[in-house]
């Protein structure tokens, strides 16, 4: 015998008190709308374009407010943006990591530091010229285990 664990579904409509949606020919837009049991949320947008030449592009920019009340009868309200970096959210309800300690950042800034310096070092290597064997000079190349894909990898 398995009990239901899933809430109970209402079959009651939940009325929709307020809604409107404003569009724009150039993209813009604004919405907000209201529900019977308390959900109201607020969206504006534009189109932005992004990068230049050939990496141009468009992207859909958003910012926006909604709220309900959870189960537990807490207010949850969430502020929000959505661009091409990504979705971005913020409300109180919302679990944020904590501060890292001073000694764990020396501790982890020693440790870039050390990545930065072989990184020098492998870039900075010696190689003999190919005109003069006598010569070297300072050329950067890629460690030895570095291979690049070519096309002709893909048919093998």
């Amino acid at each position: 015998h398995q009990t239901d664990n899933r809430r109970p579904t209402s079959t009651t409509p939940i009325p929709i008190l307020h809604w409107n949606k404003q569009q724009e020919h150039d993209g813009t837009y604004k919405t907000s709308y209201e529900t019977g049991n308390n959900i109201i949320a607020e969206e504006s947008g534009y189109i932005k374009t992004i990068g230049e030449g050939e990496e141009r592009a468009e992207a859909i920019v958003q910012q926006g407010t909604f709220s309900y009340t959870s189960p537990e009868g807490q207010l949850i309200t969430i502020h929000y943006t959505a661009d091409e970096t990504g979705f971005h959210a913020q409300g109180d309800h919302i679990p944020t990591p904590p501060p890292v300690s001073e000694e764990i950042q020396k501790g982890l800034d020693l440790i870039y530091a050390g990545i930065r310096q072989q990184e020098v070092r492998i870039s900075m290597t010696f190689l003999p010229s190919r005109s003069d064997p006598s010569l070297g000079i300072l050329l950067p190349c890629l460690p030895r285990h570095t291979r690049f894909r070519t096309s002709s990898d893909i048919h093998e």
